[in-house]
């Protein structure tokens, strides 16, 4: 019985040095420059810029409707006679052009995020895969002794666990979840998207385009009243704007945040219970 006991050690500190030697390896690849040693790695980070470029595109769609608003807000119309100076009468676009600037600036965070996580990812999978092969060592180095200390074992089981996260359910969850959030809200997008870029594009330069199709008395002719038509459109699709300005946002946050927070807490939760059962 205690030469079974003793050859099933002999098995587990074995194969827990070979564990520790390849954290190790996969940690020395990372500074190295060669964060694939780690599959998991490349995964998240493709994911992650993947969010990045989505981000990106949504923003240039959202700048573009906020630069047909702020052209229409700078049209000036000279006063009447005995009145000096200029009015511009469709300075009433500026409440929706502040709320097309805000929500473009919280898809830019976004997508700052996006490239962040991108870069960062394998940085905090090499810290994790180094506090991995600590870990191992320490459960190693414990089957070698007698009566092991209480600190080793918390020490081993804390990098162990930290280890774990960072350099393996990390990354996984995180690429994972985005991955997921793009099965489920790839059509949301699309729509999203395309009501942006109709809205952007559909206004740009259509007051002069109308005037030179008009010839020469369109040239002459004040063009107060085009701009007037192409505010009043652009009023009439700001609940579509809207709408789909918060549904970008909506599936971005749950593309990046939300689902991968979700699964890295399973998983979290699956670790410590697994971790209070052994």
């Amino acid at each position: 019985m205690s030469e079974a006991i003793a050859q099933k050690r002999r098995i587990t500190r074995c194969a827990t040095l070979l564990a520790s030697a390849l954290a190790f390896a996969v940690g020395i690849g990372g500074i190295a420059g060669k964060p694939g040693w780690n599959p998991l790695v490349p995964l998240a980070e493709q994911q992650a810029g993947n969010i990045a470029v989505t981000t990106g595109v949504a923003y240039a769609s959202l700048r573009a409707v906020d630069a047909v608003l702020s052209t229409l807000q700078e049209v000036e119309v000279g006063a009447g006679i005995g009145v000096s100076g200029s009015v511009h009468p469709l300075k009433f676009l500026e409440p929706m052009d502040d709320m097309v600037e805000r929500v473009s600036d919280v898809i830019f965070a976004i997508a700052i995020g996006g490239a962040l996580a991108a870069v960062g990812l394998g940085t905090v999978a090499t810290i994790g895969a180094f506090a991995l092969g600590l870990g191992l060592l320490c459960y190693t180095a414990r089957t070698w002794l007698t009566n092991p200390p209480r600190w080793i074992t918390r020490l081993a089981a804390r990098l162990t666990r930290m280890g774990l996260t960072a350099a393996v359910i990390l990354p996984l969850v995180f690429a994972g979840g985005v991955k997921a959030g793009e099965m489920l809200t790839q059509s949301a997008y699309e729509e999203a998207k395309a009501a942006l870029t109709k809205i952007g594009g559909e206004h740009e330069n259509r007051p002069g385009e109308a005037r030179e199709s008009a010839g020469f008395l369109g040239i002459i002719k004040n063009p107060i009243a085009d701009y007037m038509a192409q505010a009043k459109n652009i009023l009439g699709k700001a609940p579509e704007l809207l709408r789909a300005a918060l549904t970008l946002i909506g599936i971005f946050l749950l593309r990046m945040l939300v689902l991968p927070a979700l699964l890295f807490w399973v998983a979290l939760s699956c670790l410590k219970r697994g971790a209070a059962g052994g």
